[in-house]
C-alpha cells in the first residue's frame, strides 16, 4: 500500500496524507487529517517501509488466508517447515471478505516479510496482486485460486491412481464425477491420461457433475460399471443414491474417490466404507513452505513440483472385477 492508494481511500492528495503521516497539517482539517489517520491505521501504512526492507532477507513469512482452519491441516504443515528453518510466521485470515483480504496484503507488507504465502479468497483482486507485485515479494498462492503446482500434479495423479485402480480391475467402463472447483481441470486430466494409457476411448457423457437419474440410468443399463469422484462428499451423495435405489457397491457398481483431512470428510457419514485415496492438507503446507524459503534463499521459481506419496487407502469390498458382475 503506497502513498497514493491512501490517498484514493481517504478521496485526498497524496501531498495531504504525506502532511498529515510526517506532522505537517498545521492547514488540514481536523476531519481529514482523522480520516486519513484512521485509514493509515486501517491498512497499517508506514512510509518508506517497503524501501527499507526490500532485497532484504527478514526470516519472516506472513500467511494470508481466506476460511477457517479448525479442520484444516495446511497450517500445521507451513508452520512446521517454517520451524525447522528457523523462520518467524504471521498468520492473517480474510474468511472470505476481499476488504479485509486487502488489509492483510497491505499488513504483510508493511511487516516485512520476505516471503508470503496467500490464499486468495477470489480470482478477481487486481488491487491485492498489484500491491503485491509492486512490492516484488516472493510469493506463492495456494487454494482454489492458487497455483502451486503441487497441487495441480497431486490431484491428476490421484485421478489416475483411483482410474488404474478400477482398470485393474477389468473395468472399461468407467464414469467420472466431479465437483466444481479449480481441481476439476487435473482430476480430468488425469482420469482421461488413465483411459489413454490404457487404450480405453474418453467419452464426454461419461463425466458428471452431479448425481442424477442420468447416471444411474446408465448404470442400470449396465453402460457404466465403475465411477471414480473428485470430491468425498460427492461420493457420499452418490453412495446413498445407490442405496436408496437398491444398486449395490460394490456388486452392481463399484466406487473410488479422493478423500482429504478437512471437516467436511472427516465427519462425512456414509452406510459403509468407501475406497479412497487421503490427500493430507498438511503435505500442501509443507510444499508451499517449502517453495516459498527455496525462493527466498536460493532465488529459485522452480519449486513446488513435489507431491505426497498417494495410494489407494483400502479396498474393502468396495471395488469388485467386472467379470464376477452380471454385465
Amino acid at each position: 500500500m503506497n502513498i497514493k492508494d491512501i490517498a484514493n481511500l481517504a478521496g485526498v492528495s497524496p501531498s495531504t496524507v504525506s502532511k498529515i503521516v510526517n506532522n505537517k497539517d498545521e492547514s488540514i482539517s481536523a476531519e481529514t487529517r482523522q480520516r486519513v489517520l484512521d485509514i493509515v491505521k486501517e491498512y497499517h501504512y508506514s512510509p518508506y517501509a517497503q524501501a527499507t526492507t526490500t532485497g532484504k532477507t527478514t526470516y519472516l513469512l506472513a500467511v494470508l488466508l481466506n476460511t477457517p482452519l479448525v479442520h484444516d491441516s495446511t497450517l500445521d504443515g507451513i508452520l512446521e517447515v517454517a520451524q525447522e528453518n528457523d523462520y518467524q510466521v504471521l498468520i492473517f485470515n480474510a474468511y472470505g471478505n476481499q476488504k479485509q483480504e486487502l488489509k492483510n496484503i497491505s499488513i504483510a507488507i508493511s511487516s516485512g516479510a520476505s516471503g508470503i504465502i496467500w490464499e486468495p479468497v477470489s480470482a478477481k483482486n487486481e488491487q491485492g496482486q498489484s500491491l503485491l507485485k509492486q512490492a516484488a515479494v516472493n510469493l506463492v498462492t495456494i487454494g482454489t485460486f492458487g497455483n502451486q503446482k503441487a497441487l495441480s500434479t497431486t490431484y491428476r495423479m490421484a485421478a489416475y491412481k483411483l482410474t488404474q485402480s478400477l482398470v485393474d480391475q477389468h473395468h472399461t467402463k468407467i464414469a467420472c464425477l466431479m465437483d466444481s472447483g479449480r481441481r476439476t481441470e487435473e482430476f480430468l486430466q488425469g482420469y482421461k491420461e488413465c483411459l489413454f494409457d490404457n487404450n480405453i476411448y474418453f467419452e464426454n457423457d461419461m463425466v458428471f457433475s452431479e448425481v442424477s437419474e442420468v447416471l444411474i440410468s446408465q448404470i442400470n443399463a449396465h453402460r457404466v460399471s465403475g465411477v471414480v469422484s473428485s470430491h468425498y462428499h460427492k461420493a457420499t451423495e452418490f453412495a446413498e443414491w445407490m442405496r436408496t435405489r437398491s444398486v449395490r457397491i460394490p456388486k452392481d457398481v463399484s466406487l473410488v474417490s479422493i478423500r482429504d483431512d478437512s471437516a467436511d470428510t472427516l465427519f462425512a457419514f456414509t452406510p459403509q466404507p468407501l475406497s479412497t485415496i487421503t490427500i493430507r492438507n498438511a503435505d500442501y503446507g509443507r510444499s508451499a513452505c517449502e517453495t516459498i524459503i527455496k525462493y527466498i534463499e536460493e532465488k529459485d521459481d522452480t519449486a513446488g513440483d513435489a507431491v505426497p506419496d498417494l495410494h489407494l487407502d483400502n479396498n474393502l469390498d468396495c471395488i469388485i472385477k467386472v467379470t464376477t458382475q452380471k454385465m
